[in-house]
Parts: structure tokens; sequence; C-alpha cells
């Protein structure tokens, strides 16, 4: 199990390989079983999740289970005090990730990103409880947590700017039937951006499913769900929606370069004057029964509009689609738009 690549670190945590970073305090090797206290695993078993807690003994097991080498954990931080989120800790962070997993079960066994064989079940996550003498060097107790599949790449500007028209296309593909799958199960994904997306194997998959949630008007209300969608902003700041929503839309090109420069997009331009004249003529609960389906699809556009402008493989034909898939009802109709463009020639 000799590791060491770390793949990424953001906010709330960094992923490596499983069983990772052999000279370094982070190894899971380097635990020492006399410091530990016990094991939470959480295990996906037919059609939930479930929780066990394991003795120190357990530490052997897991560290060998990645015999191959196929699989990397994301380890939860708790982040620092100028961007934390108060009452928010490396276990509630793994929890709301591993709980959005329950949305999305039948989609976690379709794509197999998520988790790993364990036994006749699938390892979706663990927390190591530590002795006070086995504290860690950030002052916790625990360490926490998610086994996903090692996929070959992140996708980042330099990669999509690169794309031939055949890997356009893919790419457009396989995102589309995946919001197909998840939308069968009144989900939306909430934080598409090319920092999700990976190329697992020979397909384009989405990652990092904690701010998934179910597509319904009180769920979304209640737990002031904000994703890349206008209306998401109106449904939780009313009159203040469009201000904060700008902020968003910088946040969001400095994260996935869906842009047209870091202070003005015209797509978003568009998307917004489009919404503004639903706002005026439905409640935001009648907008959400017409579009919920296509939120996702406003920051998957939002991407689809940054490749297009930067990369000169891709055809200009996917314009008019590009540029109308945020009005798409469901990801289903956008596939099938996107599929009937007759110029388009691999």
């Amino acid at each position: 199990m000799e590791g060491g690549i770390v793949y990424g670190e953001g906010m709330k945590g960094k992923v490596m390989d499983y069983g990772t970073l052999t000279e370094d305090l982070d190894s899971l090797e380097n635990i020492q079983l006399q410091n530990v206290k016990e094991v939470t695993i959480y295990v996906l078993e037919g059609d939930d999740i479930i929780e066990y807690v394991k003795g120190a003994e357990i530490i052997d097991e897991l560290i060998h289970l990645d015999t191959s080498q196929n699989y990397v954990v994301k380890e939860f931080t708790i982040p620092n005090m100028a961007t934390r989120t108060f009452g928010h800790s490396k276990k509630t962070y793994m929890l709301r990730e591993i709980n959005g997993f329950r949305y999305i079960l039948p989609v976690v066994k379709k794509h197999k990103v998520v988790g790993m064989p364990y036994k006749k079940h699938i390892l979706i996550g663990f927390e190591i409880v530590m002795k006070d003498k086995g504290i860690l060097y950030d002052g916790s107790l625990s360490r926490c947590f998610v086994v996903n599949r090692k996929c070959s790449q992140t996708m980042s500007e330099t990669i999509v700017n690169e794309f031939t028209e055949k890997q356009f296309v893919q790419f457009v593909e396989d995102i589309l039937k995946t919001l197909i799958d998840i939308q069968k199960l009144d989900v939306a994904h909430g934080d598409i951006k090319l920092d999700n997306i990976m190329k697992c194997g020979t397909k384009y998959e989405l990652i990092d499913w904690e701010n998934n949630r179910l597509l319904e008007y009180s769920f979304i209300i209640k737990h002031r769900y904000i994703g890349l969608s206008p209306l998401y902003f109106k449904m939780a700041y009313g009159p203040a929606w469009y201000p904060t929503f700008k902020v968003a839309l910088l946040k969001y090109f400095r994260e996935t370069g869906g842009y047209d420069t870091y202070t003005y997009s015209r797509y978003a331009t568009i998307m917004v004057e489009e919404y503004m004249k639903w706002f005026d003529k439905y409640s935001s609960e009648e907008i959400l029964e017409q579009v919920k389906y296509s939120l996702d699809l406003c920051a998957f556009g939002m991407i689809l509009y940054g490749i297009m402008l930067r990369n000169p493989n891709i055809k200009k034909s996917h314009h008019a689609f590009i540029m109308n898939v945020y009005k798409m009802r469901d990801a289903s109709t956008a596939l099938k738009l996107f599929r009937n463009h007759k110029t388009r020639k691999l």
C-alpha cells in the first residue's frame, strides 16, 4: 500500500492515495493502534448505508484493502477560522457527504465511483477516533475519510482547452447521462464545476456529492440550498437575490473558468434576464416546478460556454445548444437537443 500522491486539496480536505503518505503524519500506516479508541465504518449494504463501530484492530484491515491501488481517500479537515462554518467539524463534513449518497444510491451503484469492495458490500467511508493521548497534530481527536475510485484526471481549463471535438462530445454526453440518472431520483448535484468532473477509465464522471439535494420546494426552503441558479438565490434571499447571485458568479468564475471575463459573463447575463421575466410572472414555487430538473444545467451550461470560447477545436454549431441549455426542462431534453446537431461530424 505504498501511496503518497495528493490529487487535490481544498477548503475542507484533500484527496490522496488510499493507504497514503507513508513518510508523513497524514499516513494511515503511521497511526499507532494503542492510540486508537474506535473506528466507525460506513458501508453500503443493499439499499442503505449502515454504520458500524469497530475496535482499533480494524485499522490494519482497512489500510490493506486496496491491494491494487485502485482507490483514493478524501480526508476532511477543519477550515481555517476565516472560512469555516460555525459548528462544523471534520465529522459533520464527512456525514454531509455520506448522507448525500443516500439520495443517489442507484447512481452510486451504477457508476461505481464512490466506495470500494468490502466483504460483500461497499465501504463508503470511515472515522478513526483517537484516545486523548493520541491527539492529532491539528488538535482534533478523529480523522474522517470518504473512499472513492481512483480516476485518472481531474478536469481543468488546461485540459478542456485542448479537447478535440470528439472528446467534447463525449464530455457533454457523459455528464448529461449522469444528470438524467440523478433526475430520475428527484435530486440535483448542486455543485457542478470543472473541479468536480473527472475522467474515470473511459468516462467523464461527476464527483463530490455533498451538496446534492432533493428537488422539493419545502426541502430547498428548509435547507436554504444554494446552487448556481438564479432561482435558488431568489428563493433564499428574496429582493436581495441579484447582488448575492453576482458575488456567487464571480466565485464560480474563479473556480471553473466558465466565463467571458472575471467581471462579466454574457451567458450569465442572458440567463439572469430570462429568469427575471419568470420571476415577474410566477411564484418561486411555480417556477421550481417548471425548471427544477434544469437547475444543474445552469452551471453545466456555463462550463460549456467557457470551453467553447477558449477552445478553437469545438465546432461553432454547438453555440445554439450551449446558449439554451439552462432553459431545457431536464437533462434528457438537453441530450436530445445536443444529438440533433445534424452538422456535427466526428
